[in-house]
Formats: structure tokens, sequence, C-alpha cells
């Protein structure tokens, strides 16, 4: 099952520099910490934090969140940055560069980031006006603090800003943020002041008349509101004075109650909302999901300031919830409190799970127009980075200045930033090779990266062509493997979609090809006892041969994106033809064509004729790859020879482009 954490911080790598006007020292600045690899020091007023890269670093994220076992984050502000103390101009300032880089972030990575920004709330209206500035920037609304500079959330004052919550449907994220206090000693403010907290925050929205006048609301509590779900049974008894949700006495039987009259119940209103199950117990989970309801129950982790379960969503999983219910928590109730679609998953690696660039497995995403936009390709650099090199420097071991590989990414509007970090990725991950020639870095694929795009290419330009007749015999794998071995499971699901293995059941995975072989191998390379692999000439299905591939994989969903891909690459090789491609619309266009097209093996599993439904369009749709391939490569060669040739003038000439066939061909003009 997917899983998004709906409770993770990030803060900016660079504030820039302090606003006109307001004291340097007020304004929060970042500084390398050479005690840690890549870290900072975010310096805010007295507090200077130590943060490692994942605070800040989006390759860092990215890799820590695949470790987790997580498909995607909704990143809001570090809390600290919730300064409401700072003037109203320069917090709005402050705003602004941690909404912005949030934005991009999401922008940058649409199916693996959700944002949520931050608000000058010491202004209400001023706040109440950003709000929808916040939204224009594709963040799904606001993370605030359980008070406002002590205030609490239910005064008139902050009318306002709940009234344009709810009018442009934003999520608001309450997280606790203790006060100045000496009630507790300073160790437990980070557990019972965090918890109290976050109770009063909960407290003063849902029995304070926010959430009575503004329905519309879509708020999550950071913490499981506290200690609130606890003390709501006594604010309903206090509302209705009755025990255990029983319809309320008649008004005269509680006239001391009246500062809780409301039309509806506290826990009734309660149950509006979103709670995140991070309370550390199976026994008070329980407790949310009998109190508030399983749909109301969020995955979150307070990561990075807090270390994730390991693996994600352990606990959750062990409770013997329905299947349902677990979807719910793990995936779907996040998606309603940001009032989002949930993205379509894949779980497919482009490459074999052996090889070096098992993580380049994304999510699929919808086909935007048009195709000399870069689309999905773009949200993924160190992908697209090995496929300009695969694409137009095959085979070839001379370095390039990294400069060359920055400009070309910007060709598809990666940032400086965001290709440097690709670069670096790459780098660690032993995918490409850097050296130094007085201030210049070059780069160059390693061999082990050469090889990866070698088999890959082999593997996409193949795929779709003539298919081997079918012997009548399925290659079956049957495995059994714990919850608590859940990353082996999935690197094996992992390895048999590639090999064109589909689920029959949840243990039982069946392919029409001979990979018995294969999949004995990938067993013991992940050291798997638990599993067999064989051939047979029958299933166990309850059905017919002919009814097995419509039950394993989605045909029809298969087609559909079969069909899409013939609309789109008609009409490119059709405008390639007629010359109406520049060179620089083709050199993303062919990127595109290319990462289009290499989702497929791993979709479709190559089924043998005798098992497709009629008309299948994968020859059609071949046949359109080769020729927008094919047609883009002199034009896209040329675009990369000119961006070479502003750094390296004796480098551009070597680049190159190869068709579908392998065969390669010098770049023209």
């Amino acid at each position: 099952m997917p899983i998004i954490d709906s409770h993770a911080h990030i803060f900016p790598p660079d504030f820039g520099p302090a606003p006109a006007g307001c004291d340097p020292g007020g304004w929060p600045s970042t500084e390398p910490n050479p005690a840690v690899d890549g870290g900072k020091f975010l310096i805010n007023g007295q507090m200077r934090f130590p943060a490692k890269a994942v605070w800040f670093d989006a390759e860092r994220r990215l890799e820590a969140s695949a470790a987790s076992g997580l498909d995607a984050e909704v990143l809001s502000p570090f809390p600290a940055l919730l300064n409401y103390r700072a003037p109203a101009d320069v917090g709005r300032e402050l705003c602004r560069v941690t909404n912005e880089y949030i934005a991009g972030l999401v922008a940058a990575f649409p199916t693996r980031f959700y944002g949520l920004g931050t608000l000058p709330l010491q202004d209400p209206d001023m706040a109440a006006a950003e709000l929808t500035e916040v939204v224009k920037t594709g963040l799904a609304g606001v993370e605030i603090a359980s008070n406002i500079n002590g205030k609490s959330l239910h005064e008139p004052e902050f009318d306002g800003f709940w009234a344009e919550a709810d009018r442009l449907g934003a999520a608001v994220f309450v997280h606790g943020m203790p006060v100045p206090s000496d009630r507790l000693p300073g160790a437990a403010v980070a557990t019972f002041g965090v918890g109290a907290e976050a109770t009063l925050g909960a407290a003063a929205i849902i029995t304070g008349g926010v959430a009575e006048k503004y329905p519309g609301l879509r708020i999550s509590f950071s913490h499981a509101g506290g200690g609130f779900p606890l003390v709501l049974t006594r604010a309903q008894w206090f509302w209705g004075r009755t025990w255990n949700e029983e319809p309320a006495a008649p008004e005269s039987m509680r006239p001391e109650a009246r500062p809780w009259f409301a039309e509806h119940s506290p826990i009734e209103l309660a149950r509006r909302f979103y709670y995140d199950s991070l309370v550390f117990d199976r026994r008070a989970i329980r407790y949310l999901a009998d109190m508030l309801g399983t749909d109301r129950l969020l995955v979150g982790s307070d990561f990075p300031a807090m270390t994730r379960e390991e693996p994600i969503a352990k606990t959750l999983r062990s409770m013997g919830l329905s299947d349902a219910e677990l979807q719910d928590i793990l995936w779907h109730n996040c998606f309603r409190f940001l009032g989002a679609e949930p993205p379509k998953l894949s779980s497919f690696s482009e490459f074999p799970v052996t090889s070096a660039s098992a993580y380049l497995s994304d999510f699929e995403d919808d086909v935007p127009q048009p195709w000399t936009a870069p689309g999905p390709v773009a949200q993924r650099p160190p992908r697209l980075l090995l496929t300009l090199l695969g694409d137009y420097w095959w085979q070839r071991t001379e370095p390039l200045p990294s400069a060359v590989i920055v400009a070309l990414l910007a060709e598809f509007g990666v940032s400086d930033s965001a290709a440097r970090a690709a670069l670096s990725r790459l780098t660690r991950n032993g995918l490409l090779v850097t050296s130094r020639a007085g201030r210049r870095t070059f780069v160059r694929l390693s061999p082990r990266a050469a090889d990866v795009l070698d088999d890959g290419a082999r593997r996409i330009f193949s795929f779709g062509g003539s298919a081997a007749p079918w012997d009548g015999q399925w290659s079956l794998v049957a495995f059994s493997i714990p919850e608590d071995h859940r990353a082996v499971r999935d690197e094996l699901r992992k390895a048999l979609r590639w090999l064109g293995f589909a689920p029959l059941y949840d243990g039982m995975w069946v392919a029409p090809r001979d990979h018995a072989s294969d999949v004995m191998a990938r067993l013991k390379e992940l050291g798997i006892s638990t599993a067999t692999a064989f051939r047979a000439s029958a299933v166990p299905s309850g059905g017919e041969a002919s009814e097995i591939p419509a039950r394993a994989w989605d045909l029809a969903g298969l087609r559909k994106r079969y069909e899409e891909f013939i609309a789109f690459a008609s009409l490119l090789r059709d405008q390639t033809e007629a010359g109406e491609i520049t060179p620089m619309d083709a050199l993303v266009a062919r990127t595109r064509v290319m990462d289009e097209w290499r989702a497929f093996p791993a979709m479709d599993p190559d089924l043998p004729d005798e098992l497709l439904p009629p008309a299948w369009p994968r020859a059609a749709a071949r046949e359109l790859f080769i020729a927008c391939y094919d047609l883009l490569g002199p034009l896209a060669a040329r675009r990369v020879r000119q961006i070479i040739d502003r750094y390296s003038p004796e480098l551009a000439c070597r680049a190159a482009y190869h068709s579908t066939a392998l065969t390669v061909s010098a770049a023209e003009g």
C-alpha cells in the first residue's frame, strides 16, 4: 500500500539578505556545519540549530523517503519559522521566502512532495490577504501554530483568516507550539508542553466557535491534537450532560452548560477534521480510531526532527485494521485533507532492479501537452541527466565540463541548484566520475553507468518487436515474506514487475514467458528462502488461460496509455516531418518521447498474441516511437552541440545521436 507522511518539516537552504529595515540579527540565515556531511546551522535569533542535509536538500530528502518506504510527503515549514514576534512586514517576507522554496520543491517533484506554507498571523488581515498568494503558488494550504503569540485561535481577530481559508478551500495544519512558561521543567517542553499546547489549539477551534462558524474548513492537528481526543469526552458531557455520546439532555436540564451550547456537539465537530497518528503506541491509536474514526487519521512522523518508525507505519500495519481502513490512514485521508487528487502510482523501475539505477522508479504522471514541453522527465533531474548522456554522449569517455550538464538540464527548466544536486547524487551513487582541471569540474559516465545505459537501451529499443511464439507454459513464483521484512518483499516485487510478472494472488505471481531461472537467481541475491519459482502449463486461477491476463494485468488501463501515446506522437511526427520543430524543441521532445516510451516495458508484460485482446495497440505505438525518435535525432543533437560549444568548442563536434537501431550518426550543423 502506498504511504504519504502528512507531518514532515523542511526549511530553505538560504534565506537571502535581510529585507530593508530589518535588523540582520532578526533574520534567519544558514552557514555550513563542518561537523556534518552536507549539514548547515540554521541561525534564527538566539537559536543555532544543527541540521543534516535532509532538512533542506531535496535529493537527500527523496533518498531518506525511499529508505523509509514512503511514497510521498507533505512538506511544512520548520516550526521555528512560524515567527509571529517579528514586525508584520518582515514576517511576510520571511513567509514568502519559505513558501517559495517549498512551492519550488512541489513543482519539481509534484507526485513526491505536497506543500504547506506559512503566514504572518501577527497581522491577521495581512495573513488573510497573503493566503490567496500562497494558494496561487501551488501549495495546498498553510501550517500555523496552536497559538499566535499566546493568543487563542478562536479570538475574533482571526475570523478573517478562517473565513478566507474556508472560502479558498485551503488546508490548515495546526502544529502544537509551546509558549514561554515556568509551569514545566525545560526538558518537558518537547513532550508535555507540545502536547498540552496542541490540546489547547484543537480545543479553541472545536469548542471556541471556529468549527461551527466555518463548516467548510479542512484542518489537521499535529500529534493527534495532544490530549484533546481524551478530554473531548469531558467537553461532550458538558455540552449534552450525557455519557457515552448518548443524545443530549433537554436544554432545560443543563442551564449551567450555556457556554457550551452549539448546534453540533464537540465530538461531531471534532470528527470533521484530521489528526496525525504520531502517538507512539497502538493503544492510543486504537482509542483515536474508536473515538474519531479511521477516516480521520493520518500518518505523521515530525521528520526529520524525529526519526521515523522503521519500517514506516509498522504499528499501524500490526493492528489488524482492514485493508480499506489501512488504505485510508496511509494514503487517502491525507489527500482528502489537502483537497487534492492522489497520484496514480507505479512501482516499476526503468532498469533492472539489480542495476545501479534502481532508484529511478517513480510515479506515473498524466501526459500534459505539448510534447515540446519537458513534462514529467524534468521532475527527475538525475534520470534526465543520464538520458541525455546516453542519447548524445553514448559510448564516449571524454569528460564534459559540469557547466555543460547544468546548461543541458536548464533546457528542461531544471534550476542550477537542482542540476548540481543531480550531479552530486549520481557521483555518490557511482554513476558519474568527476575530475578537476584548474577551477573547472568535469564529469563522465562511470563504466557501471555505461553498462546500465547500454542494457537499458537494448531493452527499450527492442521492446514491442517481433514476439516469440508462446509455448503454453507459465512461469509462477510463490512466496511468503513476513511484514518485518517488507523492504526485501518490495525489492522482490520490483524485480518481478521488471521481468513481466503480475500478482495473481498476494503471494502468487505469474508471467507467460520462461523467467524461472532469472527469478531463482534474484531470490538467492535477496536471501529469500521462503519462495519458489517454477513452470507450469496450468495456473491455479479457477479459470481458463485466456482469462488470466485480464485478472493479473490492467490491460484496459494499458491500452489507454498506448492510445494517448499514439495520439501525441502522431502529432509530433507530423510536425517534425513538416519542418515545424526547432532544434531546441527537438531536444526536449525527443527526450520526452524516450521517457514516455521506456515506461511501457515495465507496464506491458509483452504477452503472446494468443493472450492479447484484439487490435492491441503496442505495434502502432512502437512504430511511432521509432519514427519520432529517429526523425528528431539530427535536430536534437544539433542543439546539444550548440550548448557544448559555449563551454568546450573542441568537444562540441563529438556529440552524436544514435537511432533506435543503435547506429551512431554525427550531429548536423
